[in-house]
């Protein structure tokens, strides 16, 4: 039953960042890091991580399929996973990230990234915007929809 709940409480989740995303933007995309299958993807770029503003051009991206996967760019390296939501929580795991080597703001921003979606554990969402929150409900990392 519990399994049950949270696999329900995952796809409220999926539906409710379709929404706010297709609200926003009627623009969704094609997602090429779903295998060539054509997943629809939403895509998110963060405008903070912490206490920190980013720049429009800081390249970072989030996109997550309908199915729990996520991919993007952290800055300078790709990175992919899995979002998994149950009732109790939220996690990004399974992150694998290419390892090329950027020079200055953009290495420290994208460190400071990655080590905010290692602590994910809530997710919010506003009307055209979306909260990564530690369990605390701390802020980690906020996003509006790219494009």
């Amino acid at each position: 039953m519990k399994a049950m709940m949270g696999f329900a409480f995952f796809l409220l989740f999926l539906a409710a960042i379709a929404f706010a995303y297709l609200k926003a933007s009627s623009m969704a995309e094609k997602n090429p890091a779903a295998g060539g299958m054509g997943a629809t993807a939403i895509v998110w770029r963060p405008t903070v991580i912490g206490a920190d503003s980013l720049p429009a051009d800081s390249g970072m991206t989030l996109s997550i399929t309908e199915s729990g996967q996520v991919s993007g760019n952290a800055g300078c390296n790709q990175y992919t996973g899995t979002l998994s939501v149950t009732a109790d929580s939220t996690e990004f795991s399974g992150l694998a990230v290419t390892r090329m080597a950027c020079e200055g703001d953009a290495m420290r921003r994208e460190s400071a990234y990655l080590d905010a979606l290692a602590k994910v554990r809530r997710v919010e969402m506003g009307s055209s915007r979306l909260q990564l929150l530690d369990a605390d409900g701390v802020l980690l990392v906020e996003y509006i929809p790219a494009g």
